[in-house]
């Protein structure tokens, strides 16, 4: 099939159409003309929105699903089908359930199986650790096909353990990414702790129980001169950490799930146990943080923390619930809303956030992103900032429905994604 974008202004700092709107001519899957006032040829589908815009396909470095023994909250089709419904041409999956991740040969079955998706699925392999203290053999399933290395989020507060997992990772060029949460701190909790905890009567997890951790991770790779991704943030003063540590010179990153943009603890107050998330929803005061530290680059990427959970699971009093929600096909609007809290223009704004989830999140893992430029395959993501929609369960793809935003209507819809030499068009509204 051949496609005709029209007039989508594009968000790829390296394309030299970079901030401006441009018709772009995509036959077999690559990108054969961009300029102005192209022709529409008989063999070709226009594409085209009230405000379009264009970037490379997103990638999201925080998702959980399809891997063995999890597919009945989500398996490898639905999780394609969120995905690009979500604008997203490449996830990384982390083992919240898969026990098997811990090995060369599964990981580089896994890489090869998973060729036959549109969506580009990443493993990330697990640290693991025994009771020994002995960790998994990283370097090997690095060599296989595992992009990074994680233990999702169970937290490693041992100070000799994460010293030795942090020196082998830098002695062998590993991408690392930590979960922080002092498990002495937050156990048992369920919600941020604060005024709404109190309110509710529920056991609160303390956002030092996060500052905590950070200071500690942040210690060790000051002192290895170690490089370490920061999974998730959701505290104000870890913010403050990070910036200074980057400020010093310290090798460190970090990311945020999209739905730390938009929700807070207040949100709670019906006991929604699709918002009972980790790290929890914290205060309005961390969250307009968080979207400042996205603003000015101290949080490197966007992640949708997309935690697929069983009705068996959820549906349940919200002590007894697991902590998660699904956030694939959500996270754009999500984005859109935060933005809209400080740019009355949606190209600053975008031009802004969008790197968060495309080169930032890339450049992590040590993946080339593609390039908007002629001659070079489509791997694209179409967006309009300015359309309004209401997500429902018609439109979920997703085998689980814990969302807690069914009804909601957002500002801010995917269009379309190109990838794998193929288009695939998002329901229209």
């Amino acid at each position: 099939m051949n496609y005709l974008i029209r007039q989508a202004t594009v968000l790829d700092a390296q394309s030299s159409w970079y901030l401006k709107p441009v018709d772009i001519r995509i036959s077999q899957g690559i990108i054969t003309e961009m300029g102005s006032a192209l022709d529409l040829h008989a063999s070709e589908t226009e594409i085209a929105s009230t405000a379009l815009y264009v970037s490379q396909g997103w990638m999201d470095l925080q998702a959980t699903g399809g891997y063995q023994g999890s597919e009945h909250r989500e398996d490898l089709k639905s999780l394609e089908s969120a995905s690009l419904s979500g604008g997203f041409t490449d996830i990384c999956l982390h083992s919240a359930f898969s026990p098997y991740v811990w090995h060369a040969a599964w990981v580089n079955g896994f890489v090869n199986s998973s060729k036959a998706y549109a969506v580009r699925m990443h493993p990330l392999g697990k640290i693991g650790t025994d009771t020994s203290g002995q960790f998994s053999e990283m370097a090997d399933m690095y060599a296989h096909g595992a992009v990074a290395f994680s233990n999702y989020k169970t937290p490693i507060t041992d100070s000799g353990l994460l010293h030795r997992i942090m020196q082998y990772a830098q002695n062998h060029d590993l991408p690392l990414f930590l979960f922080c949460n002092d498990s002495t701190l937050s156990h048992g909790g369920l919600m941020h702790e604060g005024t709404f905890s109190t309110i509710l009567g529920l056991r609160g997890i303390p956002a030092l129980a996060e500052e905590l951790h950070v200071q500690q991770i942040l210690k060790i790779a000051q002192e290895l001169n170690a490089r370490v991704h920061i999974q998730q943030i959701s505290s104000a003063q870890s913010l403050v950490q990070i910036r200074e540590a980057k400020a010093s010179g310290l090798n460190v990153s970090c990311g945020v799930s999209a739905f730390h943009l938009v929700s807070t603890d207040a949100d709670l107050t019906e006991f929604n146990t699709s918002l009972k998330v980790m790290p929890p929803l914290r205060s309005s005061n961390d969250r307009d943080a968080l979207i400042l530290g996205l603003l000015d680059g101290t949080i490197d990427v966007v992640v949708s923390d997309h935690a697929p959970l069983t009705s068996e699971e959820k549906t349940v009093e919200f002590d007894q619930a697991e902590f998660g929600m699904i956030n694939l096909q959500t996270v754009f609007p999500q984005v859109v809303n935060a933005m809209q809290r400080h740019f009355k223009s949606y190209t600053e704004g975008l031009a802004a956030m969008i790197p968060a989830l495309t080169t930032n999140p890339r450049k992590l893992i040590h993946i080339k992103a593609p390039l908007i430029q002629e001659q070079q395959p489509a791997s694209l993501t179409l967006f309009d900032p300015t359309i309004q929609w209401t997500w429902t369960p018609d439109y979920n793809l997703s085998k689980s429905s814990n969302s807690p935003y069914f009804g909601t209507t957002f500002t801010g819809k995917v269009i379309g994604v190109f990838t794998k030499g193929h288009y695939w068009p998002q329901h229209t509204i």
